[in-house]
C-alpha cells in the first residue's frame, strides 16, 4: 500500500496563493471591474488553471471571497449570542458590524449577483435566516430575516453610524416580538 505524501512545504505554498488570489478577486470587486476566473488569475500573476485548482469553480471562490468576508468582518462571533442576555440585538450588532466593515466587498457581490446565477447561488443569505430563526419562530422570523439583511441596513446607514443603525434595527425587533 503507497503511503500518502503529504509536503507541508507545498501545502504552506497553496494557502498563500489561495490567500493571493482572494485578495485580487477582492480588489477587483472593489474596482467595480468584471469578476472572472480570467481576471483573478491575471491580477494574482497565475494561470487561470491555478485559480480552477484552488477553488474549482466560479461559484468556489465567491465562496472563499465571502468566506474571508465573514472572517474579516467579525461572523465567527455569533456563537456568543447563544449564551447572551439579549441574543437578538448581539445578532443585530455583529450584522451590522459585518456589513460596514465589509460593505464594499458585499454590495459588490450582491450587485454582481442580480446578473450573474454563479455568484447569487454562493451567497450565504441563508446561513443568516438559520441564525435567525434559532432566536425567533414563525412567521415574524422573516420581517426580522429582512431586518437584519444587507438591503436594510444599506437604506439605513445614511447619515447614521453603526450604533444607531443597531439600535434602529433592534428597537424594530423588540416592537414586533412585543
Amino acid at each position: 500500500m503507497p503511503r500518502s505524501y503529504v509536503s507541508e512545504v507545498r501545502a504552506a505554498g497553496a494557502q498563500k496563493t489561495r490567500a493571493r488570489l482572494v485578495h485580487a478577486a477582492r480588489a477587483i470587486l472593489r474596482s467595480k471591474a468584471e469578476l472572472t476566473i480570467d481576471a483573478v488569475a491575471e491580477r494574482a500573476g497565475v494561470s487561470r488553471m491555478t485559480v480552477y485548482n484552488q477553488f474549482g469553480s466560479k461559484r468556489g471562490l465567491v465562496e472563499a471571497i465571502a468566506d474571508d468576508s465573514a472572517m474579516r468582518g467579525g461572523l465567527a462571533r455569533v456563537t456568543e449570542a447563544f449564551g447572551s442576555d439579549d441574543p437578538l440585538r448581539l445578532v443585530v450588532e455583529i450584522f451590522v458590524h459585518f456589513w460596514a466593515t465589509e460593505y464594499q466587498i458585499v454590495r459588490a457581490l450582491r450587485a454582481r449577483g442580480r446578473l450573474d446565477p454563479e455568484i447569487s447561488s454562493a451567497m450565504r443569505d441563508e446561513r443568516r435566516k438559520a441564525i435567525v430563526r434559532r432566536f425567533v419562530r414563525g412567521d415574524i422570523s422573516d420581517v426580522i430575516v429582512a431586518l437584519t439583511s444587507f438591503e436594510t441596513y444599506e437604506t439605513l446607514r445614511a447619515g447614521r453610524n453603526e450604533e444607531e443603525v443597531v439600535e434602529l434595527i433592534s428597537s424594530a425587533c423588540r416592537k414586533l416580538l412585543a
